[in-house]
């Protein structure tokens, strides 16, 4: 009689564990999922949204003012008023093109104001019940970086090759111009050297790199460059012996223009097409290219 009711009982046991088996199908899981339907909406309240806070950007564009400025983004007249009448020395409203201004509000009233003159030199306005302007300068991280070439065919594809900025470069023929033609006097296995520092600040680079040393080896001559402070605070180099690099010419007046035609008795003029001497070298240029006064003087 016991193994009759058992026997009776078994297809409701499987019953019940198939349906705790297909309540963990994760295949049903799945379908239940992509059927659902969003049946609870979040609400914000009118408080919470007025506490966000809303920062806008403006770029300064040629012919913009300030006051022009301020009136774009509902700056009260009050506040205007303020932040000029604090301005004592000019220099917040005395903005430029590319000069960037943030504007923050909480909710819909204005709180800060930043004028971003230069990744150095910043304005923060604070607007209070009085306005307060602070003026802030940042210091630049200074990172050194030494790097070496020699030269198969080009001065200017070396320093690339050696990794060099290409404005490190330019004023490393800038330097030596005194004393070397890089079109002329340029042979292979020319090597130079360099020690140069490119100011960051926040991990960017804000100016480019200037160069603290450098040595070329041209030929079996060498030439060494060394930064010194000068007059009106500029950058002047002297040798090991404390000479001065800068002579009273340049050996070539354009940054690695190529000879188009050179010094040749028996030329044949382009234009003419008769046989006249050409008593001088001619340099090309890409359209431009920066030409150097080979010497100074007053005219």
């Amino acid at each position: 009689m016991f193994e009759r009711s058992w026997i009776k009982i078994i297809p409701f046991g499987l019953l019940a564990l198939f349906t705790v088996l297909a309540a963990y199908d994760p295949t049903i899981d799945v379908r239940q999922l992509e059927n659902a339907q969003v049946t609870q909406v979040a609400e914000i309240s009118t408080q919470e949204l007025s506490n966000n806070k809303i920062k806008e950007l403006h770029i300064v564009k040629s012919g913009e003012n300030l006051s022009v400025i301020f009136e774009k983004y509902k700056v009260s007249l009050n506040t205007t008023y303020q932040i000029f009448r604090k301005d004592k020395s000019g220099e917040v409203k005395n903005i430029q093109p590319g000069n960037r201004l943030e504007f923050t509000s909480i909710g819909s009233e204005l709180k800060l104001i930043q004028i971003i003159k230069s990744p150095v030199l910043e304005f923060q306005i604070l607007i209070l019940p009085d306005v307060e302007i602070t003026k802030i300068k940042k210091t630049p991280e200074q990172i050194i970086s030494f790097r070496s070439g020699i030269i198969q065919s080009s001065f200017y594809l070396a320093g690339l090759k050696a990794d060099i900025p290409e404005s490190v470069i330019m004023d490393l023929a800038y330097i030596f111009g005194w004393d070397i033609d890089f079109v002329f006097d340029i042979r292979a296995n020319d090597k130079f050297r360099i020690l140069y520092e490119t100011p960051f600040i926040d991990g960017i680079k804000v100016e480019n790199g200037s160069i603290l040393f450098a040595e070329f080896f041209n030929g079996n001559k060498k030439y060494s460059a060394i930064r010194f402070q000068g007059k009106n605070k500029r950058w002047d180099y002297f040798d090991e012996n404390g000479n001065s690099l800068e002579k009273a010419f340049l050996r070539a007046p354009l940054d690695f223009a190529y000879v188009s035609s050179h010094f040749n008795p028996n030329r044949r003029h382009p234009i003419l097409n008769k046989i006249r001497a050409h008593n001088g070298v001619d340099y090309a240029a890409k359209r431009n290219t920066p030409i150097r006064a080979t010497g100074e003087g007053v005219i």
